[in-house]
């Protein structure tokens, strides 16, 4: 499982955890209110956060980007936009 941060439904409890296990039904130790989770985005070994994601769309334009900078470098002629083409 990944990691998922527990917390009191209750905000000003201030009551939370991270972890790996599963903690379904779980509640607060410190008010006995029912808890609410979220996938974590924080590193266990690091602390450092995930990197973002990126989207088919600005994949697909990095490999256009490129792929039409070395048919002009091997070729000397602009390429017309892949994607302009279907």
């Amino acid at each position: 499982m990944k990691r998922t941060t527990w917390y009191c439904i209750d905000r000003s409890c201030g009551w939370q955890e991270t972890s790996h296990k599963v903690r379904d039904g779980l509640k607060c130790p410190v008010c006995e209110l029912p808890t609410n989770n979220k996938l974590s985005t924080i590193r266990k070994e690091t602390g450092v956060k995930q990197p973002e994601r990126i989207t088919r769309k600005e994949m697909v334009d990095e490999i256009n980007t490129s792929y039409a900078k070395s048919l002009k470098e091997l070729t000397g002629k602009d390429v017309p936009n892949i994607m302009e083409m279907w």
